[in-house]
């Protein structure tokens, strides 16, 4: 058994002042390492300043630093969004290389391809910092539980209610017939008794592909403040799903804790390489099941479909 690629997602969200926030995401694979930030206002959501980084890529053209403008004033609260992070144009084209103090021989004082603004079609890399910008949205998402006085909400059974108001058939334990006591989720965070005040999130998502000579197996650990999961699959060279499980070590509800080791039938035999997140969603998310292990399966067929000519040396015919 030998490893092929591996890769990790991390986001953390803090407090930097009385003020502001921030959420930062990375991404670290093979072949990549990736960063975005957003800085917003814990009263409105508001963000005030968007940074990003490719310090290392398969396309060492696209990596440099800085500020996507046209998040800097947007909303970084999932429901409230207007500007869409799938059409954010690609920075990597229109900004210099870091030099180092001193510069250093054979590097050219800029990119080549430089543009003087980004472009809309967009980079491989660059569709990456737009998934961690994402996930940077989503940490901001589940950090709000602990800026409860400063969304105008006057304690967590208040936040609670407003939260089940907002959202019937979110996911699996709140579809109406499953919709958890209110104290529940406070309780599980744990912020019921210890209410975070400046490290409010934090989350990583790995996965590594490993190997097996006759096949190959894929890993995949979901671990947030709030949830551990993991999922395992068998798959053959030509891509085929021949085996997998699903793992809910530390979950909230009940719903969830019966998607431990409940695999849908439908994903066996299904083809790898060719599943789209959609169809991911379809199989394993929404109210049958949980968006965080499509999360766990995105991630794995993502890193899989870079490695088809690899592992399928017919397509290469």
């Amino acid at each position: 058994m030998k490893v092929i690629t591996q890769g990790t997602y991390s986001n953390t969200v803090r407090r930097d002042n009385a003020e502001e926030c921030v959420s930062e995401a990375f991404l670290l694979t093979t072949d990549f390492e990736g960063f975005a930030s957003l800085r917003y206002r814990a009263d409105t959501f508001e963000i005030t300043d968007a940074r990003w980084a490719v310090h290392r890529a398969p396309d060492p053209e696209r990596r440099g630093e800085g500020t996507a403008e046209l998040l800097i004033g947007e909303s970084a609260y999932i429901d409230d969004r207007r500007f869409s992070i799938r059409i954010l144009p690609d920075y990597t084209y229109c900004v210099d290389y870091q030099v180092p103090p001193g510069g250093w021989e054979g590097v050219p004082a800029h990119k080549q391809s430089l543009q003087a603004e980004p472009r809309e079609d967009v980079s491989p890399e660059w569709k990456q910092i737009r998934e961690l910008f994402l996930e940077a949205l989503r940490g901001a998402y589940q950090a709000e539980e602990y800026l409860v006085t400063e969304r105008g909400m006057s304690s967590l059974i208040e936040y609670e209610q407003h939260w089940c108001a907002l959202k019937p058939g979110y996911c699996r334990p709140y579809d109406p017939d499953n919709m958890p006591a209110l104290e529940l989720w406070p309780i599980h965070t744990g912020n019921i008794q210890h209410y975070h005040t400046n490290n409010l999130y934090n989350k990583i998502i790995n996965y590594i592909l490993l190997d097996e000579e006759d096949a190959m197996r894929a890993l995949g650990v979901y671990h947030d403040s709030a949830h551990e999961m993991n999922m395992e699959f068998r798959i053959d060279r030509d891509g085929t799903i021949l085996e997998y499980d699903t793992a809910a070590i530390r979950v909230p509800f009940a719903p969830c804790r019966e998607l431990d080791h409940l695999n849908p039938p439908e994903l066996k035999g299904k083809n790898i390489y060719h599943l789209t997140k959609r169809e991911i969603g379809k199989i394993l998310g929404g109210s049958a099941g949980c968006f965080h292990t499509v999360d766990i399966l995105a991630d794995i067929t993502a890193a899989l479909a870079g490695l088809v000519p690899v592992q399928q040396p017919d397509a290469r015919k």
